[in-house]
């Protein structure tokens, strides 16, 4: 058998939910216990709910009690200004709200307190300390002699401050964020002043609303792991419609007589904006301000960080940075895979010269695709540095197999030009049909218009140019290189041989 208990509680009455409520949760929390199954030993994320987490809060309150400081009881002994929570949590304590529990103006000393953060960002800014306690830690008391006050946890700014942030923003760094949705709606008060006027009981008003706005589930159908939640609503009809038309029935005065007001004489409809929808990450919930089409992220960056309020916490993330970390890799797998050709070859040709040679047409080949991307309006990015080092890797090839015939030649004592002259003549038709196939093969990439095509076209920019730069580097470049290191070397064995 399932039991489930629920109460309610408040300094007015008409803030306590009606018998027929209490029993509908605490009905509820029963059912909510039953198909339980146990998990096996694991690492996972936890959802307390509210009663729960309040008690988990409790043993924080005490630990940051001055009782517990000076007699050295406490776990938060000495971690003043240090974080204790995650970054997103903030809690203000706040003793001045109207008809709340943790409300006073004074503490049991006759201490006024004040509205303060307790948590800043989950820094432990404040203490709950007594005067006495306050003088046996050697500091100032808090106005906390009978405990904590109103303890408000951090919520989402309104749409108001943000789209002013937003302009600020704009103003400032010439790029206006986007990506924040916002939903126009309309907040319906409760008055409870008429409430008192025209003798309303609060829980009928508030169950009329939820039944006319569709929100009043009675029960929940379940089957299994599915859920079917049961609500009474009524007609579809407009808000207007819904407050003109709809009647609320008094309490019942001596004589028993009943009578009925509109509803709409008994709310406040406001207009208000807020968030339509909550993004959250592995550090909680966030808002996010998305750039596109930024030339200086550094400066736009620190732009934001002068613009945006001091309490709030920033961090940037993006195509931006992983673009850059990844080209960050890149470049130090090009440097290994450049140093581990260089020791291949080396042990090829049996020379530490020679794999230079073949080396010098990396940094030609690099630097034409570079021009050539920013003539065309490309950037460096991810798609074209794949390109450029793909393309060296084929073209290197290619001046490989060259240097390695002007060799084999050269041993069979063939004269350096003419060395030069048969191997360019037997590895020019491999040369051109290799980078022939390779260019054909990325043409068409530079004509298509469909998803994806903006990043094959740097990659195809970039491919295009370092073959057609790298094939004219093997055919005369390196050749000449060659000739130019050991044409002194030629001649002084002619003069030896003569």
């Amino acid at each position: 058998m399932q039991v489930g208990s629920w109460h309610t509680s408040g300094v007015s009455s008409m803030d306590l939910l009606s018998p027929q409520q209490v029993g509908m949760i605490a009905g509820q929390r029963a059912v909510d216990h039953l198909s339980a199954r146990g998990l096996s030993t694991r690492k996972c994320p936890v959802v307390f709910e509210a009663p729960v987490a309040k008690s988990l809060f409790r043993t924080f309150v005490h630990a940051a009690s001055g009782s517990a400081l000076y007699r050295k009881t406490s776990f938060l002994e000495g971690m003043l200004n240090k974080p204790i929570f995650p970054d997103h949590l903030s809690i203000l304590e706040n003793p001045f709200i109207p008809r709340y529990w943790g409300s006073a103006p004074f503490d049991d000393e006759g201490v006024r307190p004040s509205e303060r953060l307790v948590v800043d960002h989950g820094v432990l800014s404040g203490l709950f300390l007594s005067s006495y306690s306050a003088r046996k830690l050697g500091m100032t008391t808090t106005g906390n002699a009978g405990g904590p006050y109103n303890l408000i946890f951090s919520e989402a700014p309104e749409a108001s401050v943000l789209r002013k942030t937003e302009q600020q923003i704009g103003t400032r760094t010439g790029h206006t964020p986007v990506g924040i949705a916002f939903d126009n709606q309309l907040n319906i008060t409760i008055d409870r002043q008429k409430l008192l006027l025209y003798n309303v009981d609060y829980n009928e008003v508030y169950r009329l609303l939820k039944t006319a706005f569709k929100e009043n589930e009675v029960a929940t159908l379940r089957s299994y792991q599915q859920y079917l939640p049961i609500t009474l609503a009524g007609d579809e009809q407009t808000v207007n419609e819904v407050l003109q038309k709809t009647l609320v029935n008094t309490v019942a005065d001596a004589e028993g007589n009943v009578r009925y007001i509109p509803l709409q004489s008994l709310v406040r409809v406001t207009p208000g904006e807020d968030l339509k929808t909550i993004t959250a990450g592995k550090n909680g919930e966030y808002i996010p301000f998305s750039f596109y089409d930024v030339d200086n992220a550094e400066q736009l960056m620190e732009g934001v960080k002068k613009e945006v309020k001091a309490d709030w916490d920033i961090d940037f993330s993006g195509s931006f940075f992983s673009n850059r970390q990844m080209l960050d890799e890149l470049v130090v797998i090009l440097f290994i895979s450049i140093l581990l050709m260089y020791f291949i070859l080396a042990a090829q040709f049996e020379s530490f010269l020679q794999p230079l040679i073949v080396s010098l047409e990396i940094p030609i080949d690099v630097a034409a695709s570079l021009l050539v991307l920013w003539i065309c309006g490309h950037t460096m990015n991810l798609m074209s540095a794949i390109g450029i080092v793909v393309t060296c890797g084929i073209i290197i090839n290619d001046s490989i197999l060259k240097l390695d015939a002007i060799n084999e030649l050269r041993k069979e004592g063939v004269p350096l030009m003419e060395a030069i002259h048969e191997a360019g003549r037997r590895r020019l038709r491999p040369i051109i049909m290799t980078s022939l196939t390779t260019i054909f093969g990325m043409v068409p990439l530079l004509f298509t218009f469909d998803m994806g095509s903006e990043l094959q076209k740097p990659l195809s920019i970039a491919m295009i140019s370092a073959m057609l730069i790298g094939t004219a580097v093997s055919l005369f470049v390196i050749p000449l290189i060659y000739w130019f290191i050991y044409r002194k070397h030629d001649v002084g064995k002619l003069k030896i041989e003569s």
